[in-house]
């Protein structure tokens, strides 16, 4: 107090010029960089002085004024603290953890983000409770909850925490997406960039049935939403790149399969040791053979469980049809998603396209509007195929996407494609007749003759 008021001032401010005292009456004098005056979360203790515990707090001012020592541990020393926890395989509480993070939080810059890239390797995980320091490699960002299920089933077996920890607290400092970029600055993996996926399955010896895809893939309301997607100005799609993709939706065989189908992923950790899980996905699209298998399902399972046949079905579309265009997938399986619940009507699918700013142009409303025409003949289902180009108008450098072939529901070749006489020359004429009224003024008109001369 005497040295405060009369405003004294050291010679030498590296010296020991604090006196520590010990409960024996003693004590040792140390110097102000080995000082703080405070630490509210009692961390601290074990590395720095903590002034607070000694002096009086009209006296705290003179320290750090005249003395210059700090007001609370800095970057460096919370750094020093995790590297002891590391070291000593000390559990933080929740509390001790959630301090130190906040700590970050507040303070994240990019000289934090090296010091932390440079110091941490352990990061924390929660298991039965408690929170254990696991090594860096083998923690995980939960970023896809599916398979976070997955794995966090598998880890209650194995006796494993592979997940980050979280604190449950709405200081916005410490929200899961500001932690998320901590941790992923610093070195952290996104679950799903770190798994390994397997999607392949072997169909033999399984019974295996042709469904017509007219009862899942061709249907109106899925080639509207596809489409208007498509168009969106944003994407800058041209009508022959709009078709040429629609086309590999259009010319799907579909197969049923009574056995279902399986995706594992594999999580390989710097123990050595490999976690595996398995997931049903109910369909998979081998795209070199065009081919979409699915799970059977009967009708009453299909409507219970629709929210999930909509999702799978949805994200198999989706990354069937843009493979090319992976940042648009998971916008294009919201919309199929919904389309799919709302079973494709076409009123509630005119809706949902307006609601997100969507239309067709005109001229894929007119080739929606030819499918709808020529589907009406009995005995025979339609497919998009990709031939050259003869229309005068609409072609692109793959040839005209919207031509038309037809097949008989058994998918045999038919006999006039093999040089043969069309045996259904009858039941075109009639079929193009009926539908003359409606479709002869519009741009199609020339399809109809070309299937009255075949």
């Amino acid at each position: 107090m005497h040295l405060s008021e009369f405003k004294w001032e050291p010679e030498n401010e590296a010296a020991d010029w604090i006196w520590i005292p010990s409960g024996s009456g003693g004590g040792q004098w140390v110097g102000s960089s080995s000082c703080i005056l405070h630490d509210k979360n009692h961390m601290f203790g074990s590395q720095l002085r903590v002034l607070d515990k000694y002096y009086e707090t009209k006296l705290l001012g003179f320290f750090t004024t005249i003395l210059g020592v700090r007001h609370g541990p800095n970057i460096e020393d919370y750094c020093k603290l995790w590297c002891s926890w590391e070291a000593s395989l000390h559990h933080p509480t929740v509390l001790q953890c959630s301090a130190f993070w906040e700590f970050i939080a507040k303070h994240w810059n990019a000289k934090m983000e090296k010091l932390l890239l440079g110091c941490v390797s352990k990061l924390p995980v929660q298991k039965n409770n408690e929170i254990l320091l696991s090594n860096k490699q083998d923690v995980f960002i939960p970023d896809d909850l599916l398979q976070k299920d997955l794995f966090d089933k598998c880890s209650e077996s194995s006796d494993e925490a592979i997940f980050i920890w979280y604190p449950s607290t709405s200081n916005p400092a410490l929200s899961r997406a500001n932690l998320n970029k901590i941790y992923t600055s610093i070195g952290v993996r996104t679950i799903s960039e770190a798994v390994e996926k397997d999607e392949s399955f072997t169909a033999e010896g399984t019974n295996i049935r042709e469904v017509d895809p007219g009862s899942l893939v061709l249907k109106d309301g899925l080639l509207r939403i596809v489409l208007a997607f498509l168009c969106d100005t944003s994407l800058a799609t041209s009508s022959a790149e709009r078709h040429c993709i629609v086309k590999n939706l259009c010319n799907l065989q579909v197969l049923e399969l009574d056995e279902p189908i399986s995706v594992s992923y594999k999580l390989s950790l710097t123990t050595g040791k490999n976690l595996i899980v398995k997931a049903s996905k109910m369909f998979c699209w081998e795209k070199d053979n065009a081919k979409l298998f699915v799970q059977s399902i009967d009708g009453s399972k299909r409507k219970r469980g629709s929210i999930r046949f909509a999702t799978f079905f949805a994200d198999v579309i989706s990354q069937g049809l843009l493979f090319e265009m992976s940042d648009q997938i998971a916008a294009l399986s919201e919309l199929i998603r919904l389309g799919c619940l709302l079973d494709f009507e076409e009123d509630a699918v005119e809706f949902l396209l307006k609601t997100k700013n969507l239309q067709l142009f005109a001229e894929d409303e007119d080739d929606i509007n030819l499918l709808e025409g020529l589907g009406i003949n009995e005995g025979l289902t339609l497919h998009l195929l990709i031939l050259p180009s003869i229309h005068p108008r609409r072609s692109c450098d793959r040839g005209s996407p919207w031509l038309l072939r037809r097949e008989d529901q058994e998918g045999e070749i038919p006999r006039w494609e093999r040089g043969e006489k069309n045996p259904l020359a009858e039941d075109i004429h009639q079929a193009v007749n009926h539908l003359s009224e409606e479709l002869y003024s519009k741009d199609v008109h020339f399809l109809m003759e070309l299937i009255q001369i075949g």
